[in-house]
């Protein structure tokens, strides 16, 4: 599973108080989980108390990359990556929490019009292992394998009903695994938190004395000496980013970013970069990955229908904003 692309930094106050205690700022960094850096930010009263908090959410993401990997099984689990390895072949009994995931991508992909699509796995491999331009016979071979109504879910058994299908969930499985992360950190006694999981942040009540976590956003031009452009103030809600400042592949001299457009089989080059705020974290994942793709007008609407606010920022540097999303940016001046 690919992170997304851009890593949101993290500002707060170091030292707050409450009225019983003194709630220190602690932080703790992971990686290796979902192939990204993971990065939790707490109030605790000490850093033994917030350390033993932290490790519930590194364990839990720890036995959700394990649940959906794709890449290879995993001892006594039944992943994604046998239920590829069984497509056509027979139905596979899984975690609930697979099939929670199949089934709100499911959701995604009608609420995205089929732009989020998990069914794209030998699309997304193709391009990822391409040494030279993939044809359009490559492309239309790959897209052949792609229909979402060919995932049956019943009773936590998964079957791909078409042989050679090959899911690839990259874009949901980390906002709905850092939703889940989240959980366990408030289930361990974290009020005060916020998660980056390769940069989809999610948050759970502020600082104490804060009203809101600042999160600055990065500057997908990485031909600036600006990193931040800059930042928003949320609370109990998620904030994605989709964009190509990290290459996917490079074929004759031309980077390619790592998402793909379900209509032209090709990388999306719409925009440099989309950020999605949302109050639920899977569809802020889903909705960037959507609005990265969509033209601009459908991206806005699509926002709008779904109580989400976004930032589109196109190839000449110019921004355009949802009207909530204005209310709560803080740009950062040269």
């Amino acid at each position: 599973m690919r992170a997304k692309i851009v890593i949101l930094l993290i500002f707060s106050a170091l030292i707050l108080s409450s009225c019983q205690h003194t709630l220190r700022r602690y932080d703790a960094h992971h990686i290796g989980v979902f192939d990204t850096w993971v990065h939790i930010v707490g109030y605790a009263e000490n850093q033994a108390v917030f350390n033993k908090q932290a490790q519930h959410v590194f364990d839990k993401l720890e036995e959700l990359h394990k649940l959906f990997d794709i890449h290879q099984a995993h001892d006594d689990i039944n992943n994604l990556y046998l239920i590829n390895r069984y497509a056509g072949i027979m139905p596979i009994p899984v975690d609930p929490l697979i099939t929670e995931l199949l089934a709100l991508s499911k959701e995604a992909y009608d609420i995205t019009y089929g732009t989020m699509d998990i069914t794209l796995g030998h699309l997304i491999a193709l391009w990822k292992h391409a040494e030279t331009m993939p044809t359009p016979d490559e492309i239309q071979q790959a897209l052949r394998h792609a229909n979402i109504n060919n995932i049956v879910l019943e009773n936590n058994m998964v079957f791909l009903s078409e042989e050679g299908m090959m899911l690839d969930v990259g874009s949901i499985a980390k906002g709905f695994a850092a939703a889940l992360a989240l959980q366990s950190a408030i289930d361990a006694g974290l009020d005060a938190v916020l998660l980056s999981v390769g940069g989809h942040v999610v948050t759970h009540n502020p600082p104490p004395g804060r009203t809101h976590w600042n999160v600055g956003i990065r500057n997908p031009d990485i031909n600036t000496a600006h990193d931040i452009i800059g930042s928003v103030q949320v609370r109990n809600k998620s904030v994605s980013v989709s964009g190509n400042s990290e290459r996917f592949l490079t074929i004759d001299g031309i980077d390619f970013g790592h998402i793909i457009n379900p209509a032209s089989g090709a990388p999306a080059n719409t925009f440099l970069q989309v950020t999605v705020i949302h109050e639920h974290s899977w569809m802020a994942d889903a909705l960037s990955t959507a609005l990265f793709i969509l033209p601009f007008e459908d991206g806005m609407a699509l926002a709008q229908k779904h109580d989400a606010e976004a930032m589109w920022i196109f190839h000449d540097k110019q921004q355009q904003y949802t009207n909530g999303f204005l209310n709560i940016f803080n740009t950062f001046n040269d």
